[in-house]
């Protein structure tokens, strides 16, 4: 069986800085970007019956609609190369990864046919945190 799990790094927080009061986004402001988010899937995927989300798409959808552009071929490959993933788990973090990149509202790193989008140094995380290690090129 393969299993992907998420691992994100973080760096210690300074007490100063976790006594300061800042303004984060708010629980609804978060609430509306996955409300749309879900809506960008739900419009990808209303000729698909069954399909209402990228976590459901099959092997085939995930070619169509999580096309890499070079810069994220690359980071898979060596993904691929360096940790031993398994297509399964290269379909899943396209998955996560295409994810990422709708609730940020972009392309990030796809090749999807609607020109512009994200620069490569904008589509490299989304890859990087959907794999959950940073990968040289």
């Amino acid at each position: 069986m393969d299993r992907i799990d998420m691992h994100v790094e973080v760096t210690p927080v300074p007490f100063e800085e976790l006594n300061l009061r800042r303004a984060g986004p708010k629980s609804t402001e978060i609430r509306d970007r996955i409300i749309d988010c879900r809506r960008v899937q739900a419009e990808r995927f209303k000729e698909s019956p069954g399909i209402y989300c990228n976590a459901q798409m099959t092997t085939r959808q995930v070619k169509e609609t999580c096309r890499l552009d070079t810069s994220g071929q690359a980071l898979m490959k060596a993904a691929m190369q360096r940790i031993g993933l398994s297509a399964r788990a290269y379909h899943r973090i396209l998955k996560v990864a295409r994810t990422i990149s709708d609730l940020g509202g972009r392309r990030g790193g796809f090749d999807d046919g609607r020109g512009g989008g994200d620069t490569v140094p904008n589509a490299r995380p989304r890859i990087v945190a959907a794999v959950g290690k940073p990968l040289g090129t």
